[in-house]
């Protein structure tokens, strides 16, 4: 039997590769909380429960991916540093859209959520 955590933390996962996809697709207008709900096969008060508003999603997806790299990274303090920034400069690269969400200008409110 599944418990709560392992649910709850299967529906997160699900909504925030739901999320990537839809931007890595389309952009920051392609990710609507209704459609990464629709794609993760959630209800659409799902995201609600786990993230504050799109923006907040998207910047979690960013970061948890990105962090998890760096924390694989193994060797000298400067290898594991060289590592680190080739992992960002390949998000930067690889996905645009994901890495203008981590870093660029936070975007105005978006009446569509």
């Amino acid at each position: 039997m599944v418990s709560r955590a392992e649910s709850a933390a299967s529906t997160r996962r699900a909504l925030l590769d739901s999320a990537t996809d839809l931007l890595d697709e389309g952009g920051p207008d392609a990710v609507t909380l209704r459609d990464v709900a629709a794609r993760a096969g959630v209800s659409r008060g799902a995201p609600y429960g786990h993230f504050a508003d799109k923006e907040s999603m998207l910047a979690a997806e960013g970061c948890e991916r990105l962090s998890d790299e760096i924390a694989a990274q193994q060797g000298t303090p400067s290898e594991r540093l060289r590592g680190a920034l080739a992992a960002l400069v390949t998000v930067g690269r690889r996905h645009p859209h994901r890495y203008r969400q981590m870093f660029g200008p936070r975007p105005a409110k978006s009446p569509r959520g």
